[in-house]
Parts: structure tokens; C-alpha cells; sequence
């Protein structure tokens, strides 16, 4: 039952590294392995790179608007671009073999910004469309 149940577990694991996180092997440009992980089982994730990215581009976007238009509600983005981008560097800059425990932490903050950042997308193109935001849609949920 164990043996069922795990390999389940990694069928899941490799559709959620492939689909979700677009998962890419990494190795250096001289054929070397990343952190000496022989047969490639380093692999980073090209969604978790640019939602950091986006997470830590929407904090100075959410600073700027709140300096500027005084949007308060723009604190949200500034709190999780801070952590996400904080979590990040130091992580890299001070590599302590840690940076699993670090990065479970910060990942679902920066999967949380790559949905709404794709939801947004998304009901722009529709609105443009569509010429309206589609049906269920709250209309607090528009974009601005």
C-alpha cells in the first residue's frame, strides 16, 4: 500500500515540476552539475524565477502608488514583495544550506502573485474582447 500510495505521490510530483513550475534541468555552461547533484537532479523553476521577479517589480510598483496616489491598499504588495525579494538574497547571499527551508516558506507567496498576475492578464484580454469583465466575475475584481 506504501509503495502505491509513493508512487502515486511522484507521478504528481513530475506533473506538478513539468505543468505548474515549469521545471528546466540546470547545468553550468562547462557541463558541470549545479551543487554537485550527479545525473542532473538539480532542476530550477522558471515559473517560481519570474514570479520572485514579478513579486519583488510589484512591491516598488506598490510603493511608488502609494507615495504618488496614496493607495494604502498597496501595502499588501509591498509586505509580500519585501519578503519574497528579502527571503531571496539572503538566501543566495548567504548560502547556508538552507535554502529549502527558506524557499517553503516564500514559494506560495510567489505562486500566490503568479495567479493573480495571470487572472488579471486574463480578464484583461476578456474585457477587451468581450468588451466586459466575464459573468461571475465581483466587480471589485476588475482590473484599475
Amino acid at each position: 500500500m506504501i509503495h502505491l500510495i509513493r508512487s502515486e505521490v511522484i507521478k504528481f510530483r513530475s506533473v506538478r515540476s513539468t505543468v505548474v513550475l515549469l521545471a528546466v534541468a540546470g547545468a553550468l555552461p562547462d557541463g558541470r552539475e549545479l551543487c554537485n547533484i550527479p545525473g542532473g537532479g538539480y532542476r530550477f523553476s522558471l515559473t517560481i524565477v519570474l514570479g520572485t521577479l514579478a513579486s519583488v517589480l510589484m512591491a516598488f510598483r506598490g510603493a511608488w502608488r502609494w507615495w504618488r496616489r496614496g493607495e494604502r491598499a498597496q501595502a499588501t504588495w509591498i509586505a509580500l514583495g519585501v519578503t519574497v525579494g528579502w527571503v531571496t538574497a539572503a538566501s543566495i547571499l548567504l548560502e547556508l544550506g538552507e535554502n529549502h527551508r527558506f524557499r517553503s516558506v516564500v514559494e506560495p507567496l510567489t505562486l500566490v502573485t503568479v495567479c493573480w498576475l495571470l487572472g488579471r492578464g486574463v480578464r484583461r484580454i476578456w474585457a477587451r474582447t468581450r468588451g466586459g469583465a466575464p459573468a461571475g466575475v465581483p466587480s471589485g475584481l476588475t482590473p484599475t
